[in-house]
Protein backbone atom coordinates (compact mmCIF):
# COMPACT_ATOMS: atom_id res chain seq x y z
CA UNK A 1 0.00 0.00 0.00
CA UNK A 2 2.73 2.18 0.99
CA UNK A 3 4.73 1.33 -2.27
CA UNK A 4 1.64 1.93 -4.52
CA UNK A 5 0.82 5.27 -2.80
CA UNK A 6 4.69 6.33 -3.65
CA UNK A 7 4.49 5.56 -7.17
CA UNK A 8 1.55 7.43 -7.21
CA UNK A 9 3.08 10.42 -5.72
CA UNK A 10 6.76 10.14 -7.86
CA UNK A 11 4.94 12.46 -10.41
CA UNK A 12 3.78 14.97 -7.91
CA UNK A 13 7.85 14.48 -6.65
CA UNK A 14 8.66 15.48 -10.12
CA UNK A 15 6.81 18.71 -10.83
CA UNK A 16 8.06 19.79 -6.89
CA UNK A 17 11.37 19.54 -7.81
CA UNK A 18 11.20 20.92 -11.27
CA UNK A 19 9.35 23.90 -9.71
CA UNK A 20 12.56 23.95 -7.61
CA UNK A 21 14.79 24.21 -10.28
CA UNK A 22 12.73 27.37 -12.10
CA UNK A 23 12.51 28.95 -9.13
CA UNK A 24 16.09 28.67 -8.39
CA UNK A 25 16.49 30.19 -11.90
CA UNK A 26 14.55 32.79 -11.38
CA UNK A 27 15.96 33.44 -8.00
CA UNK A 28 19.22 33.28 -9.95
CA UNK A 29 17.82 35.94 -12.48
CA UNK A 30 16.54 38.22 -9.41
CA UNK A 31 19.85 37.73 -7.63
CA UNK A 32 21.91 38.57 -10.97
CA UNK A 33 19.67 41.85 -10.79
CA UNK A 34 20.85 42.68 -7.98
CA UNK A 35 24.12 42.74 -8.37
CA UNK A 36 23.77 44.40 -11.48
CA UNK A 37 25.82 47.20 -12.71
CA UNK A 38 27.90 49.01 -10.67
CA UNK A 39 28.02 53.10 -12.57
CA UNK A 40 31.07 54.93 -11.07
CA UNK A 41 31.94 58.62 -11.86
CA UNK A 42 35.62 59.46 -11.89
CA UNK A 43 36.43 61.95 -10.26
CA UNK A 44 33.59 60.85 -7.59
CA UNK A 45 33.39 64.59 -6.49
CA UNK A 46 32.15 65.31 -10.29
CA UNK A 47 29.19 62.93 -10.18
CA UNK A 48 27.01 65.87 -10.31
CA UNK A 49 29.22 68.96 -10.68
CA UNK A 50 30.43 70.33 -14.09
CA UNK A 51 33.86 69.78 -14.38
CA UNK A 52 36.44 72.93 -14.44
CA UNK A 53 37.56 72.32 -18.17
CA UNK A 54 36.36 72.03 -21.38
CA UNK A 55 38.18 70.35 -24.49
CA UNK A 56 37.46 70.31 -27.71
CA UNK A 57 38.62 67.52 -31.02
CA UNK A 58 39.60 69.22 -34.00
CA UNK A 59 37.52 68.85 -36.92
CA UNK A 60 38.45 66.34 -39.61
CA UNK A 61 41.25 63.87 -39.64
CA UNK A 62 43.24 63.28 -37.10
CA UNK A 63 45.36 60.38 -35.60
CA UNK A 64 45.76 60.58 -31.38
CA UNK A 65 46.67 59.00 -28.37
CA UNK A 66 45.75 59.33 -25.08
CA UNK A 67 46.30 57.38 -21.68
CA UNK A 68 43.77 58.43 -18.11
CA UNK A 69 44.70 57.25 -15.09
CA UNK A 70 41.88 56.81 -12.30
CA UNK A 71 42.61 56.38 -8.49
CA UNK A 72 42.03 52.85 -7.34
CA UNK A 73 40.48 55.22 -4.31
CA UNK A 74 37.31 55.98 -7.07
CA UNK A 75 36.16 52.58 -6.78
CA UNK A 76 34.42 51.87 -3.44
CA UNK A 77 31.43 51.39 -4.81
CA UNK A 78 32.33 48.23 -6.11
CA UNK A 79 32.15 45.06 -3.35
CA UNK A 80 35.46 43.44 -5.00
CA UNK A 81 36.83 42.75 -8.22
CA UNK A 82 34.79 43.78 -11.04
CA UNK A 83 34.07 43.47 -14.70
CA UNK A 84 34.48 46.72 -16.75
CA UNK A 85 31.95 46.59 -19.75
CA UNK A 86 32.45 49.93 -21.05
CA UNK A 87 33.10 53.91 -20.04
CA UNK A 88 31.63 57.31 -21.77
CA UNK A 89 32.45 60.70 -21.75
CA UNK A 90 29.86 63.71 -21.11
CA UNK A 91 30.00 67.23 -23.12
CA UNK A 92 30.60 69.94 -21.09
CA UNK A 93 27.53 72.27 -19.59
CA UNK A 94 28.22 74.99 -22.18
CA UNK A 95 26.96 73.95 -25.14
CA UNK A 96 29.89 72.87 -27.99
CA UNK A 97 30.58 70.43 -30.82
CA UNK A 98 28.31 67.31 -31.11
CA UNK A 99 29.51 65.46 -33.71
CA UNK A 100 28.93 62.75 -35.12
CA UNK A 101 32.42 61.94 -35.17
CA UNK A 102 33.92 58.52 -35.94
CA UNK A 103 36.77 57.05 -33.95
CA UNK A 104 38.55 53.65 -35.21
CA UNK A 105 40.77 52.73 -32.30
CA UNK A 106 41.81 50.28 -29.99
CA UNK A 107 41.49 50.37 -26.65
CA UNK A 108 44.20 48.63 -23.71
CA UNK A 109 43.10 48.58 -19.91
CA UNK A 110 45.50 47.78 -17.00
CA UNK A 111 46.42 47.96 -13.28
CA UNK A 112 48.90 50.01 -12.76
CA UNK A 113 50.87 50.56 -9.83
CA UNK A 114 51.33 54.28 -10.89
CA UNK A 115 49.98 56.79 -8.95
CA UNK A 116 48.17 59.69 -10.53
CA UNK A 117 50.72 61.87 -9.48
CA UNK A 118 53.72 59.93 -10.58
CA UNK A 119 52.40 59.85 -13.98
CA UNK A 120 54.87 58.98 -16.81
CA UNK A 121 54.93 61.22 -20.59
CA UNK A 122 55.89 58.13 -21.66
CA UNK A 123 52.97 55.41 -22.56
CA UNK A 124 54.90 52.32 -21.64
CA UNK A 125 55.84 53.92 -18.18
CA UNK A 126 52.12 53.58 -17.25
CA UNK A 127 51.02 50.25 -17.93
CA UNK A 128 50.27 47.49 -15.97
CA UNK A 129 51.57 43.82 -16.72
CA UNK A 130 47.74 42.48 -17.37
CA UNK A 131 47.58 45.33 -20.34
CA UNK A 132 44.51 43.83 -22.29
CA UNK A 133 43.02 44.84 -25.79
CA UNK A 134 39.17 45.38 -24.88
CA UNK A 135 38.56 46.94 -28.23
CA UNK A 136 39.04 47.20 -31.94
CA UNK A 137 36.79 48.71 -33.76
CA UNK A 138 35.04 51.68 -34.46
CA UNK A 139 32.69 54.20 -32.47
CA UNK A 140 30.66 57.42 -33.29
CA UNK A 141 30.21 59.69 -31.09
CA UNK A 142 27.68 61.99 -30.85
CA UNK A 143 25.50 63.58 -28.15
CA UNK A 144 21.96 65.08 -27.36
CA UNK A 145 23.10 67.62 -25.10
CA UNK A 146 20.72 66.37 -22.57
CA UNK A 147 20.60 67.44 -19.11
CA UNK A 148 22.59 65.14 -16.44
CA UNK A 149 22.36 65.23 -12.59
CA UNK A 150 23.08 68.70 -10.82
CA UNK A 151 24.53 70.83 -13.58
CA UNK A 152 26.36 68.31 -15.56
CA UNK A 153 25.42 66.61 -18.82
CA UNK A 154 24.55 63.43 -19.94
CA UNK A 155 27.50 60.63 -20.25
CA UNK A 156 26.31 59.89 -24.13
CA UNK A 157 30.03 59.60 -25.69
CA UNK A 158 29.90 55.65 -25.34
CA UNK A 159 32.89 53.20 -25.53
CA UNK A 160 32.07 49.37 -25.00
CA UNK A 161 34.23 46.72 -24.76
CA UNK A 162 34.01 43.52 -26.67
CA UNK A 163 36.56 41.95 -23.94
CA UNK A 164 35.66 42.93 -20.55
CA UNK A 165 38.47 43.77 -17.71
CA UNK A 166 38.46 42.44 -14.74
CA UNK A 167 39.29 44.87 -12.59
CA UNK A 168 40.37 44.85 -8.85
CA UNK A 169 40.96 48.26 -6.93
CA UNK A 170 42.61 46.75 -3.77
CA UNK A 171 45.83 45.57 -6.67
CA UNK A 172 46.34 49.23 -7.98
CA UNK A 173 44.90 51.60 -10.46
CA UNK A 174 43.31 52.08 -13.07
CA UNK A 175 44.66 53.17 -16.74
CA UNK A 176 42.62 53.20 -20.10
CA UNK A 177 45.47 53.23 -23.22
CA UNK A 178 43.06 55.05 -26.38
CA UNK A 179 44.99 55.04 -29.87
CA UNK A 180 42.92 56.57 -32.28
CA UNK A 181 42.36 58.23 -35.99
CA UNK A 182 39.47 59.84 -36.07
CA UNK A 183 37.10 61.55 -38.64
CA UNK A 184 34.34 64.13 -39.14
CA UNK A 185 32.95 66.31 -37.10
CA UNK A 186 34.65 68.03 -33.97
CA UNK A 187 33.14 66.84 -30.10
CA UNK A 188 33.30 68.89 -26.90
CA UNK A 189 34.30 67.35 -23.75
CA UNK A 190 33.77 67.77 -20.23
CA UNK A 191 37.45 67.71 -18.49
CA UNK A 192 38.99 68.30 -14.95
CA UNK A 193 42.21 69.66 -14.30
CA UNK A 194 44.30 69.70 -10.97
CA UNK A 195 42.83 66.58 -9.27
CA UNK A 196 44.48 63.60 -7.60
CA UNK A 197 41.67 61.11 -8.78
CA UNK A 198 42.80 61.43 -12.32
CA UNK A 199 45.00 62.00 -14.94
CA UNK A 200 45.97 61.95 -18.56
CA UNK A 201 48.63 62.11 -21.26
CA UNK A 202 47.87 63.01 -24.90
CA UNK A 203 49.80 62.82 -28.28
CA UNK A 204 48.64 64.45 -30.87
CA UNK A 205 49.99 63.08 -34.78
CA UNK A 206 50.57 59.26 -33.86
CA UNK A 207 48.19 57.05 -32.74
CA UNK A 208 51.10 54.78 -31.49
CA UNK A 209 53.06 57.48 -30.48
CA UNK A 210 55.79 56.70 -27.38
CA UNK A 211 55.69 59.79 -25.45
CA UNK A 212 53.05 62.76 -25.24
CA UNK A 213 52.35 65.54 -22.59
CA UNK A 214 49.53 66.46 -19.67
CA UNK A 215 46.87 67.14 -20.49
CA UNK A 216 43.03 68.07 -18.90
CA UNK A 217 41.25 64.74 -18.09
CA UNK A 218 37.42 63.54 -19.43
CA UNK A 219 35.35 63.40 -16.30
CA UNK A 220 34.57 60.02 -17.01
CA UNK A 221 31.73 57.38 -16.38
CA UNK A 222 32.65 53.41 -16.06
CA UNK A 223 29.95 50.49 -15.59
CA UNK A 224 30.95 47.12 -13.88
CA UNK A 225 29.29 44.09 -14.37
CA UNK A 226 29.74 41.39 -10.97
CA UNK A 227 32.63 39.08 -11.56
CA UNK A 228 30.81 36.01 -12.82
CA UNK A 229 31.99 33.60 -10.35
CA UNK A 230 29.86 35.85 -7.94
CA UNK A 231 26.76 35.11 -9.34
CA UNK A 232 27.50 31.56 -10.26
CA UNK A 233 28.36 30.65 -6.84
CA UNK A 234 24.97 32.84 -5.57
CA UNK A 235 22.41 31.10 -8.33
CA UNK A 236 24.29 27.19 -7.37
CA UNK A 237 23.66 28.33 -3.21
CA UNK A 238 20.25 29.36 -4.04
CA UNK A 239 19.41 26.01 -6.58
CA UNK A 240 21.02 23.67 -3.62
CA UNK A 241 18.89 25.93 -1.21
CA UNK A 242 15.62 25.01 -3.02
CA UNK A 243 16.06 21.70 -4.09
CA UNK A 244 16.73 20.55 -0.84
CA UNK A 245 14.00 22.37 1.00
CA UNK A 246 11.72 20.50 -1.85
CA UNK A 247 12.88 17.03 -1.55
CA UNK A 248 12.03 17.82 2.29
CA UNK A 249 9.23 18.90 1.40
CA UNK A 250 8.49 15.34 -0.85
CA UNK A 251 9.13 13.36 2.49
CA UNK A 252 6.66 14.97 4.69
CA UNK A 253 3.91 14.20 1.56
CA UNK A 254 4.97 10.52 1.84
CA UNK A 255 4.68 10.26 5.46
Amino acid sequence: MNTSFSKLNRPFRQRRLGFAFLLAALLGLCVTIGLHAAVVVVPNSLATTDGNGTSTSTAGSASVRWLQIHDASQFQALSGPSLLTQFAYRPDTIVGESGPRSLTLRIYASTTSRSVAGLSTTFAENLGANNTLVFDGTVILTTGNLPGPGDTRQFDYVFPFTTPFLYDPAAGNLVLDLQIVANGSAVTFDTVSGDSAIGRVFAFDSSTATTGEFRPSHVTQLTFAPEPGTVALLGLGAAGFLCRRSVRGSRIDLA
